[in-house]
């Protein structure tokens, strides 16, 4: 789908429950207001994109319009072949609203578009490829930088890494699969892992909170010290770190970016990621650099903002 040609562009982030906005003028990201998603018909989508639009002109017009969704995207950045959350499936939206609001509309899954935030916009401004975004949140998902250009694949599935096996035989997925990455490393493994342990009679502060632990209990709980806390996210770090070598296996990146609302938790699990890593990785191979992201939950407006259009320096 053709981009815009430059001027102001308005980015969207379009979750499961959330949809974040901001209209990205002169390399500046001015947010607007979030919104529920719906969830009951694409149209309601559709109709809640062009209720952002109608927003966004009363600053001054805007060139283009980026769409970052969780699902797999064609290669024209207009249809969306599989949103398992959305009603979006087999479903034109780069198309139908480009007709209805007369401005180029991009489409990019979630992952691949702060991808290609960090990629553009993050503190390195000329990160060395392959670069590789590793998402650790709800779920876990990635994005891959190739010499400049998102690895999409053939059907729009690449970077599904998540789904990557781990362990033989190991926890059941809902990709239908077992022992996926995934379900070792990411924020709904952890929690998992503390319900097991206290169901066990593992002696922690969590116990106040039992089956209504969240990730800031955890979080909170690791930083004040308490050993089990720390202990799950010494084996995240170790799960992280083997996956990220079966990432070099294939990929051999130069640079990995962690990022997801786990990643504020990196003090307890980088030593544990980076031994794991060290000890699968060969001897005569230099690790690739690992850091944590820079832009956060701005990271797919910035990657939306720029494949839209509105382009940055460098």
């Amino acid at each position: 789908m053709a981009q815009a040609s430059g001027g102001a562009v308005l980015a969207l982030d379009i979750g499961g429950t959330k949809t974040a906005a901001a209209v990205v003028r002169d390399g500046v990201l001015h947010h607007l207001p979030s919104a529920p998603t719906p969830t009951d018909s694409a149209a309601a989508i559709e109709d809640l994109v062009a209720s952002y639009v109608d927003r966004a002109v009363v600053d001054g017009a805007i060139a283009g319009v980026g769409l970052s969704v969780a699902g797999f995207i064609d290669a024209d950045g207009a249809r969306i072949n599989l949103a398992p959350n959305l009603p979006l499936t087999g479903h034109d939206l780069g198309g139908r609203l480009g007709r209805r609001l007369g401005l180029p509309v991009w489409i990019e899954n979630d992952v691949n578009a702060a991808a290609w935030g960090e990629f553009r916009a993050g503190t390195d401004p000329r990160p060395p490829s392959p670069f590789v975004l590793v998402m650790v949140g709800t779920g876990l998902g990635g994005g891959v930088v190739v010499e400049g250009r998102l690895l999409r694949g053939g059907r729009g599935a690449a970077g599904e890494i998540g789904h990557l096996e781990l362990v033989e035989g190991g926890h059941p997925c809902g990709c239908g699969l077992s022992g996926c990455w995934e379900q070792y490393a990411s924020g709904t493994a952890l929690l998992r892992r503390v319900r097991e342990e206290l169901a066990a009679g593992r002696a922690s502060s969590l116990a106040a909170v039992g089956e209504q632990v969240t990730g800031h209990h955890l979080l909170a709980a690791a930083r004040d010290g308490d050993p089990l806390a720390r202990e799950i996210y010494a084996e995240l770090g170790t799960h992280l770190g083997r996956g990220i070598a079966m990432l070099g296996v294939v990929i051999d990146p130069a640079l990995v970016v962690l990022g997801g609302g786990v990643a504020a938790a990196s003090e307890f699990f980088l030593p544990t990621l980076r031994a794991a890593l060290a000890a699968r990785t060969d001897d005569a191979l230099p690790l690739p650099a690992l850091v944590c992201s820079t832009l956060g939950g701005d990271a797919p407006l910035w990657g939306m903002a720029d494949l839209a259009g509105a382009g940055f320096p460098g």
